[in-house]
């Protein structure tokens, strides 16, 4: 999955939100295929980033907020208003309070702990190339991603522009998430007015674009991460046939590496990011679904745009991500069953590949990703979908 195409696209990715938004501090050496950091970062950006990334969590929480006191309040609209604003004020509300809890960790991460992403992403080339003088797979390569590269430029251009267009249109229609906070805003004169608006402009902007750098960032990441490990164990499954004492022992050392960085991926990364991106994931699912049928016509139409947009990202995260998640465990299951099962092992290597236990994606406490659970989050989304167009 590290192909061209994709760090092409990690290139643009970092172009649009790193060096003309300014919303990160990475830059990427397409040729070499590295992911860097730039230092020293300037002082004001790096305040800059802690304010956005700080205005992020106010914002979710905030939604969070309003929406706990919607469930305790026997009020159902505020003075002034009318039922469709309040419904579809209260939608948006949910539609970014998910959003920003599934993606919450990945802004963690790169506004805190940005090397964590350099690390996941700069040994993938190592471990390709090392796969290829072990495997003498001269196809390493083989899977072809045209498709998902295509899906994740128009993901990255699309996201990119229409955040700019649908921001102002939902603060100037009175639907954007914070503008019950502050009521009746007639009270504040002119002045007061505009400056409340361009307060909640500014935020609902700043909150888009984070959530908009995130997701971004998290599919291109996991992408990258997952896929092109997959293809290293399917290719050493492949090339498990080949009996050599000194191809066993490369074999070992490779093992040993790709454990540690997956190791390291679940501890700074997967086991904080997976629980929350599943759970809060399936939820947008669920909204976007019941969003793009109940909410048609009621609904400028770039505004509704986000619905079939979100649906559409998020069903991609469900079809692609999920099972090459699971495909981790199962491809290196595979490939160790397939080494212990050996016959011509020396008595050590035997030993060692009985020691060893299968990458894995973590999900926090609850156990590692696999095959399962895509019915199950199924099962989840269509359930929770038919109940939500029946109820409401």
């Amino acid at each position: 999955m590290a192909t061209l195409g994709m760090w092409k696209l990690l290139n643009l990715f970092v172009h649009l939100y790193g060096s003309k938004l300014r919303l990160m501090n990475y830059k990427v050496i397409v040729p070499a295929r590295k992911l860097l950091l730039c230092s020293p970062v300037p002082k004001k950006r790096q305040c800059f980033l802690v304010m956005c990334t700080l205005c992020f969590a106010l914002h979710a929480l905030l939604c969070f907020g309003m929406l706990a006191r919607k469930l305790s309040s026997k009020r159902s609209t505020e003075p002034g208003e009318t039922d469709t604003t309040q419904i579809l004020r209260t939608y948006l509300q949910l539609l970014s309070a998910f959003l920003s809890a599934a993606v919450g960790a990945m802004n963690y991460v790169i506004c805190w702990t940005p090397v964590v992403a350099s690390c996941i992403l700069n040994n993938i080339v190592k471990f390709q190339e090392k796969a290829r003088e072990v495997t003498r797979i001269k196809d390493f390569q083989r899977n072809k991603y045209a498709i998902v590269e295509a899906g994740m430029l128009l993901m990255l251009i699309g996201t990119y522009i229409i955040l700019f267009v649908t921001g102002p249109i939902a603060i100037y229609v009175g639907v954007d998430p914070l503008s019950e906070l502050f009521g009746n805003q007639d009270e504040y004169g002119v002045v007061g007015k505009i400056s409340l608006i361009l307060v909640r402009l500014v935020i609902f902007l700043i909150a888009l674009l984070e959530i908009a750098k995130s997701s971004n960032a998290l599919f291109i990441v996991t992408l990258l991460g997952i896929c092109s490990i997959n293809d290293v164990l399917s290719d050493l499954s492949r090339a498990a046939r080949i009996r050599r004492i000194l191809g066993g022992f490369k074999e070992i050392k490779l093992y040993r590496e790709l454990f540690i960085w997956n190791k390291y991926t679940n501890q700074n990364f997967c086991s904080f990011e997976a629980p929350p991106l599943i759970f809060f994931g399936s939820g947008v699912i669920v909204l976007t679904y019941y969003g793009t049928i109940r909410m048609y016509g009621k609904m400028a139409v770039l505004p509704y745009l986000i619905n079939p947009i979100t649906w559409v990202l998020a069903t991609f995260f469900l079809v692609l991500l999920v099972p090459h998640a699971a495909n981790c465990w199962e491809y290196a299951n595979t490939f160790l069953r397939q080494k212990r099962n050996c016959c011509d092992l020396l008595k050590a290597q035997r030993k060692v590949w009985k020691s060893m236990r299968p990458l894995n994606i973590q999900v926090g406490p609850f156990g590692v990703i696999r095959r399962g659970l895509k019915s199950l989050v199924i099962k989840y989304i269509v359930d929770n979908t038919i109940t939500l167009l029946l109820a409401f």
